[in-house]
């Protein structure tokens, strides 16, 4: 997503312009109580079609978070793993 935010100094005008594209992918998990399971996680299937293929693969918290903690703070994503 790009947010561009631009002030004009001579008067009041604010522009304010977002371009994003139609998908966003993103990887959260909320909770105090992350208890072992064998669930997995993947793209919501209704958004899926012929046109549009998963990007990225299912895959369990555990195994998230086992490669999130093991490919540390790089500046890269830990997303481009899961990458189909």
């Amino acid at each position: 997503m790009l947010f561009s935010l631009s002030q004009m100094t001579d008067s009041k005008a604010l522009n304010t312009e977002v371009l994003a594209s139609p998908k966003v992918s993103v990887a959260s998990f909320f909770g105090t109580n992350m208890q072992p399971t064998s669930r997995l996680y993947g793209p919501i299937m209704e958004s899926l079609s012929e046109n549009s293929p998963p990007k990225y693969k299912e895959t369990t918290i555990k195994d998230y978070v086992a490669h999130f903690n093991a490919k540390g703070l790089d500046e890269t994503s830990a997303l481009d793993y899961f990458k189909l």
